[in-house]
């Protein structure tokens, strides 16, 4: 039941970012868009993001993810940063392959496959 609500809202959220071009390309042009639609899910849904937590994967206008240009790098500043988790798309993996063994002992790294399943695993249960 709860799922499906969330779902609802999530939809609501997302016919919102339609309404509001202006406010959402700036930001989706700063690589910030995934983000921010976290930020505003949780606000609709009343929950707060998981601490420690860095989300890459910019969003295009489109809903589509781009690929980061240097997941590996992104991953070990994530652990310079003490980051606890990392949240990066799914098509990204195969760019962790040279990724040392240290990083993959200090950081949980946690794939989405679409922008709902970002924003669910980016929030607090």
């Amino acid at each position: 039941m709860a799922a499906s609500v969330a779902q609802h809202r999530f939809q609501e959220l997302s016919s919102l970012a339609g309404t509001f071009p202006e406010i959402f390309l700036g930001v989706l042009v700063a690589g910030l868009g995934l983000p921010v639609l976290v930020a505003m899910c949780g606000a609709l849904l009343g929950r707060n993001t998981r601490g420690g937590t860095i989300l890459i994967g910019p969003l295009n206008l489109g809903g589509s993810f781009e690929m980061p240009p240097n997941a590996a790098r992104i991953a070990e500043l994530a652990v310079d940063k003490q980051a606890a988790t990392l949240l990066m798309p799914v098509a990204a993996r195969r760019q962790l392959a040279d990724l040392p063994d240290d990083v993959w002992t200090r950081l949980n790294i946690e794939f989405y496959k679409d922008a709902a399943d970002a924003v669910f695993k980016a929030l607090v249960e």
